[in-house]
């Protein structure tokens, strides 16, 4: 795999990591494509395309990353071979420990105390 080169300046006050399902993922850019995301489970890395990407476009595609993580971990998801991407089917349960797992996963990620908004 190609090695990505990181422009720190450029992280747009994303993190380095992410912890999902016990599961410690490596956030990258890769700066060669523009538009969304990508993640492995065997390398434990999400890549972000950031070519001509605002901060809010970035963090979009890491929060669907992580998402899709999130339903991969609850086996909630299959690959398509129709060529459109995963396909996903869960029961209300299953979309409650997804939501559970993703909000969990988000949490460091959010500013400012949780308990303060109540």
């Amino acid at each position: 795999m190609k090695k990505l080169q990181l422009k720190t300046k450029e992280r747009f006050g994303i993190p380095e990591f992410v912890s999902i399902a016990g599961k410690k993922y490596k956030i990258k850019f890769d700066w060669t494509k523009d538009i969304g995301g990508s993640w492995g489970t065997y390398e434990q890395e999400i890549i972000l395309s950031c070519k001509s990407a605002s901060p809010d476009r970035a963090w979009s595609w890491l929060i669907h990353e992580i998402l899709e993580l999130c339903l991969v971990e609850c086996n909630c998801t299959w690959r398509n071979e129709g060529g459109t991407g995963s396909l996903f089917n869960m029961n209300h349960s299953e979309f409650e420990n997804a939501g559970n797992m993703f909000f969990i996963a988000i949490k460091p990620l959010l500013k400012g105390d949780l308990n303060e908004r109540r």
